[in-house]
């Protein structure tokens, strides 16, 4: 779910696509990656080495939603966004407009570029 501000104290909510729910979510950043004018999200997540019980958090490889002025916002499949990101992604850092370093739990970083249009 995602939460927007209406400025009088009060918030307006919007579910995001069963996509963005498939793991834990850590790294998140907004800009309009699409070119169509409104903003984006993409989202890193997974976990591992949750409790024994529940297991690992590790089925989400990364994620660009499309925003599309409404509130709503769709998945972007892989081939379209060029972001496919499998592992255990923590922060986001933009690097320019398109290339972001994503921090992982193991201390790696991974360069990646985002097509989005």
């Amino acid at each position: 779910t995602i939460f927007f501000n209406n400025g009088d104290g009060t918030f307006k909510a919007e579910e995001l696509p069963v996509e963005a729910q498939f793991s834990k979510i850590f790294g998140i950043q907004t800009r309009d990656f699409t070119g169509n004018g409104y903003s984006d999200i993409l989202i890193t997540g997974n976990l591992a080495g949750a409790d024994l019980k529940v297991g690992s958090y590790n089925a989400f490889n990364g994620l660009l939603l499309e925003g599309v002025g409404n509130g709503s916002y769709y998945e972007l499949p892989i081939r379209r966004s060029g972001f496919f990101f499998p592992e255990f992604g923590r922060e986001i850092i933009p690097i320019g407009e398109s290339y972001f370093v994503i921090s992982q739990f193991d201390g790696d970083f991974r360069l990646v570029r985002i097509i989005g249009q």
